[in-house]
């Protein structure tokens, strides 16, 4: 992608274990070149989503509020330009 560009970026995430999991956090580690557009997070599973910043980089952190069953998961999406 070219400055100025947004790119969109799905995560996937699944409970492919053998019992219920809770305090499930997914995070993202953004680099320099790419800028967060703001509000453009989803989630298909209950989160509570946070950003992060680091002198380096922007951390992007969804804390699933449930717990996740076997077999469950969920998809997260977000955006960001291009620098």
């Amino acid at each position: 992608a070219k400055p100025g560009e947004e790119v969109e970026f799905t995560l996937r995430f699944d409970n492919v274990g053998d019992q219920k999991i809770g305090n499930v956090t997914v995070i993202d580690h953004l680099t320099p070149r790419l800028e967060y557009v703001k509000e453009s997070q989803s989630c298909t599973v209950k989160a509570d989503f946070k950003i992060q910043e680091n002198p380096e980089t922007l951390v992007v952190r969804w804390e699933i509020t449930d717990p996740l069953e076997v077999g469950q998961g969920g998809l997260i999406r977000f955006r960001c330009r291009v620098r």
